[in-house]
């Protein structure tokens, strides 16, 4: 409540940027267990496109963002 949960703004990182928020008031661990993630964009976009958005913005940050897919 504190933080007052993801900042709905943020197109990419939104997940790095709520857990420094978090960090501020609680402390966490990261434990080893399954994930399970949204498929929505994989589904909509493509396997090769997302992986080679991502590959790029590993190596290159740019201030051009992806669409939010909600």
């Amino acid at each position: 409540n504190k933080t007052k949960g993801f900042n709905e703004k943020l197109t990419r990182w939104e997940n790095r940027e709520f857990i420094k928020q978090t960090r501020k008031y609680v402390k966490f661990k990261v434990i080893d267990s399954y994930v399970t993630t949204s498929m929505r964009r994989y589904e909509q976009l493509g396997y090769l496109k997302v992986m080679s958005y991502w590959v790029k913005r590993f190596f290159i940050e740019d201030a051009k963002e992806h669409e939010v897919i909600r």
